[in-house]
């Protein structure tokens, strides 16, 4: 066995293949996506076996914020990801090894610097819980949609009896999402990703593994959704309604729309992604969808008894701030605060 940095992207393909715990996030895609849009320095550690075969990776980028401090994280937009295949303990000693290496080379002092795992690394980690997974398990349509509470049946019926739900993975259409998730974020009063991540999304992830959903009510974009796709399951990446439209439920038309063409496409699971415990709403959201919860544990490095704080009063000023200005500089806002490496990765 032996640790490599560098390998042919069709034998990182063929190793996934054979993966069952692969995910979307796991993919050179992914790590192509991430890099052209926000420069963050990619760290992909990957094992080989005596015959020259992959057999294990640990896939990280070293992500540096003004506001959470240097972080090398496992990866950055994913709701979990971790190392997978075999020789997963060496493949983390060997970013331990890394971290250690970085450390010291610099000179500085890192007491705020970091090794994030989205996933339970047992030995030498803190584990932390402060999220849950839910996830839809699908079968035929009619089968999932009785799984789904009557409340949010209701909902889908009202959108799709006023709405018209598109589906498509084009750049026109990654613009059009762009510009009702900033309507949609800035009403919430946070940041939204730049529109160079949506562009990216579209143009380097292959064509059968994105779907970008739009809700139309009199040619008018409403609302939408961008979801993933691999294997056997669909991840629910991004939802955004207009606010001014929230009444015609436009998002839950477009998640039942790709619910139900998951369903048509053989896909087992669709992946609603995870809810904080305190987002009491977002939690019952995602339930309400029949969903299954499991509980998300991240492992960080080195162990400490620091308790990690929000600070309340700096995120009520900038929702206040952010939810008064014009929608241009909102945007220019937004990008702003990802290219100084203000905003938080995940």
């Amino acid at each position: 066995m032996e640790v490599v940095t560098n390998i042919k992207e069709h034998e990182w393909k063929k190793f996934l293949d054979t993966c069952d715990t692969a995910t979307i996030y796991h993919t050179p895609e992914w790590k192509k996506v991430i890099e052209n849009t926000f420069n963050y320095r990619p760290y992909y550690i990957f094992a080989r076996n005596d015959s020259g075969e992959i057999v294990g990776m640990l896939p990280m980028f070293h992500v540096r914020s003004k506001l959470a401090g240097e972080i090398l994280c496992c990866v950055p937009f994913a709701h979990e990801c971790g190392p997978i295949g075999d020789m997963q303990e060496i493949l983390v000693e060997e970013g331990i090894n890394l971290y250690s290496n970085m450390e010291n080379g610099s000179g500085k002092n890192h007491s705020n610097r970091q090794i994030e795992i989205k996933n339970s690394i047992n030995t030498g980690f803190q584990l932390e819980n402060t999220f849950s997974n839910y996830t839809l398990d699908l079968s035929t349509v009619g089968n999932t949609w009785n799984l789904i509470h009557k409340s949010i049946r209701r909902y889908v019926k009202k959108s799709l009896e006023k709405v018209e739900i598109s589906k498509s993975n084009c750049i026109e259409d990654a613009e059009n999402f762009y510009d009702v998730n900033c309507k949609n974020k800035k009403d919430k009063g946070i940041i939204t990703h730049p529109k160079d991540f949506f562009f990216n999304l579209v143009r380097l992830i292959p064509p059968e593994n994105i779907d970008i959903y739009l809700a139309k009510l009199d040619d008018k974009i409403i609302g939408g959704t961008m979801n993933l796709s691999f294997k056997n399951k669909v991840f629910y990446g991004f939802g955004a309604t207009d606010p001014r439209y929230i009444d015609y439920h436009p998002l839950y038309g477009c998640l039942w729309k790709s619910i139900e063409d998951a369903c048509l496409d053989d896909y087992r699971i669709y992946d609603f992604g995870i809810a904080s415990y305190n987002d009491i709403g977002m939690v019952n959201f995602k339930k309400r969808w029949g969903t299954i919860e499991k509980k998300i544990y991240y492992s960080y490095y080195p162990v400490t008894t620091t308790e990690k704080q929000a600070s309340t009063r700096y995120h009520q000023v900038m929702t206040k701030v952010i939810r008064k200005m014009p929608m241009q500089i909102y945007k220019k806002f937004s990008d702003i605060f990802w290219i100084n490496h203000w905003a938080r990765y995940f």
